[in-house]
């Protein structure tokens, strides 16, 4: 008795859900991105929008995933690793074909650092 009547509380409860920001794809204009642990990607079917989340060992947060998918790019990142393992910063924006590619900020005198 005292089993069902806790499981029947239990089940009563309610818990607050998550508010969900939600993106519509910058490829297709058609599709949500649906942002998960991982990746985000487009619920489009032909789209093929994917972005990971880790790049170079570095884990986008989802501020900076709802920065990319708001504006096309995110602010400046701190920590990305390179191949030889010499650190850099750069945001990550779309290319023309909305691969994610870096931009690199410019030095006071206009050239890129």
């Amino acid at each position: 008795d005292y089993t069902r009547r806790a499981t029947a509380e239990i089940l009563r409860l309610e818990f607050p859900t998550m508010q969900e920001k939600s993106f519509t794809c910058p490829k297709c204009k058609t599709g949500k991105i649906i942002l998960r642990s991982k990746m985000a990607r487009c619920d489009h079917d032909g789209c093929g929008l994917l972005v990971f989340r880790r790049i170079l060992n570095k884990e986008l947060t989802d501020t900076h995933m709802e920065q990319l998918f708001s504006s096309g790019t995110t602010r400046l990142i701190k920590g990305f690793k390179g191949k030889k393992g010499v650190p850099f910063d750069a945001a990550v924006t779309f290319d023309a074909e909305y691969n994610t590619v870096f931009s690199f900020p410019k030095t006071g005198n206009g050239k890129k650092k």
